[in-house]
């Protein structure tokens, strides 16, 4: 706190951005899939679905890159004697 003249209030504030690294989501299914035939098995042996997945997967991830940097205010108010 830097003392003004004559001040006994100060309202402190800060910006900026704070960096926490690459966000990453991973996605897995798990249960039973049926086909058109009323064929059910599990849906990690399934080769379409998992391929669905993983594009699924890659897309979010796309779309959360730019989230790797947070924004920050502070903001105070303090009073000197």
């Amino acid at each position: 706190m830097l003392p003004r003249a004559g001040e006994h209030f100060s309202f402190p504030f800060e910006v900026g951005f704070q960096y926490a690294g690459k966000p990453l989501l991973h996605l897995t299914l798990s249960g039973n899939d049926c086909d058109m035939h009323g064929d059910c098995g599990p849906i990690a042996n399934d080769p379409t679905a998992q391929s669905n997945l993983a594009l699924e997967q890659k897309r979010l991830n796309d779309d959360i890159a730019p989230l790797r940097f947070y924004p920050i205010l502070t903001t105070g108010v303090s009073y000197r004697f």
